[in-house]
C-alpha cells in the first residue's frame, strides 16, 4: 500500500484492489447517485432535497471549488475495473480533539458486500500527507 502526495502535487493512497485519489469533474454523476441512495437516516442536509438539490451542476462546481488536499474526501476507484465506486477520507471530528480526523467513507450500493468498506480502515493513513497518528 503506498501513500501520499505524488510529484504533481495530487494526493493520492494506492491498495492492491483501490485507487484514492481526487475526485474530477466528470464524476459528478456518480458523485450525485451517491446523494440518491442515502436513506432517511441520513440527516436530511446530506440527501437530495425537496427541489433536487444538489444538481449535477452543483457537484461539479463543488469538484472544481475543492481542490485536492491532506484532508477530505478521496474518490475511491476500483483499480481492476477503472471506474469509481464512492469516496473515503478523512474528516473533521466533531466530538474527538481537534487534531483527530475521523474516517468517512461512502460506497454505491451496488458494491456493497464485496469487502470494499475494509479497506479504509486498513490505509496507512500515517504515512500519507495528513501524517495524523490517532484517527
Amino acid at each position: 500500500m503506498a501513500g501520499g502526495a505524488r510529484p504533481d502535487g495530487e494526493v493520492q493512497v494506492e491498495t492492491d484492489r483501490l485507487l484514492l485519489r481526487p475526485w474530477r469533474v466528470t464524476e459528478a454523476a456518480v458523485h450525485r447517485q451517491l446523494w440518491t441512495e442515502r436513506g432517511p437516516r441520513v440527516p436530511p442536509h446530506r440527501r437530495i432535497d425537496a427541489n433536487g438539490r444538489p444538481t449535477l451542476g452543483e457537484l461539479e462546481d463543488w469538484t472544481r471549488a475543492n481542490q485536492p488536499s491532506t484532508t477530505g474526501v478521496l474518490a475511491v476507484e476500483r483499480r481492476s475495473a477503472g471506474d469509481v465506486i464512492g469516496y473515503c477520507g478523512l474528516v473533521a471530528n466533531g466530538r474527538g480533539a481537534d487534531d483527530e480526523p475521523e474516517l468517512a467513507f461512502e460506497l454505491l450500493r451496488r458494491v456493497w458486500g464485496h469487502g470494499y468498506g475494509l479497506f479504509g480502515e486498513s490505509v496507512g493513513w500515517g504515512d500519507t500527507p495528513t501524517g495524523t497518528s490517532s484517527i
